[in-house]
């Protein structure tokens, strides 16, 4: 690998960052690895992270992390919260994102056909760039171009034109939710092992509440 060592204090920074984030009850380890960048295990009492230090440290920690989080979502009741990382970073705008910045990696790309995966890809690079990297549509759409028209006068449009915009609208309402949810998962509360399980079941309800406004969208319009 042409990457330079990684220096001690580089290390200290990426175990300070995961702990921070994850809490202490996760061991990070630093080793040579042939052929990958990191792993997740799961352990009878404590899950490890492993980091190759012939890659890139930060961002493998933070997909690796993604790991844990699922882990501890789960065992909290989190499947609210996994569910909508999943739809976003499944369907067709992530994928083909994800598929761009891992196309000289077919070992990764193949990877993303695993929702968990696919999750953990999407947060590692939100996090390493959460102002570039861009969880919704890229350009304008069609439904921001004509929401005036759209919010007065969606029941006069064909079925299948209010179709495409309902699409579109769902596509950035998940967008925003998994903003929410993940800046949430990164901001240290998961760390607390005492308020965890509040923590997961407040953003568990935050994704229903979300996820139920997106089931009415529309229903407005049908006046």
């Amino acid at each position: 690998s042409d990457q330079p060592p990684i220096t001690p204090e580089q290390q200290a920074k990426v175990e300070a960052e995961l702990h921070r984030i994850l809490g202490d009850d996760i061991r990070i380890l630093f080793e040579e690895m042939a052929g990958k960048s990191g792993s997740w295990t799961k352990g009878d009492t404590i899950n490890t992270i492993k980091l190759a230090v012939n890659g890139d440290i930060m961002s493998t920690g933070f997909h690796e992390a993604m790991h844990q989080m699922f882990a501890l979502l789960k065992s909290h009741k989190g499947q609210a919260v996994t569910d909508a990382l999943q739809r976003v970073a499944m369907g067709p705008i992530m994928q083909q994102r994800l598929r761009k910045l891992l196309a000289a990696h077919p070992e990764a790309m193949a990877q993303l056909k695993d929702p968990e995966e696919a999750v953990a890809y999407m947060f590692q690079f939100w996090m390493m760039d959460p102002s570039g990297f861009k969880l919704g549509p890229e350009a304008k759409t069609l439904f921001q171009r004509i929401k005036t028209f759209f919010e007065k006068a969606l029941a006069v449009l064909s079925k299948t034109v209010r179709d495409k915009l309902l699409a579109e609208k769902r596509t950035e309402h998940d967008a925003a939710t998994v903003q929410y949810l993940m800046s949430q998962l990164a901001s240290g509360k998961m760390a607390d092992k005492t308020g965890r399980a509040a923590v997961v079941q407040a953003l568990a309800a935050d994704a229903k509440k979300r996820d139920a406004a997106l089931q009415h969208l529309g229903d407005g319009y049908q006046k």
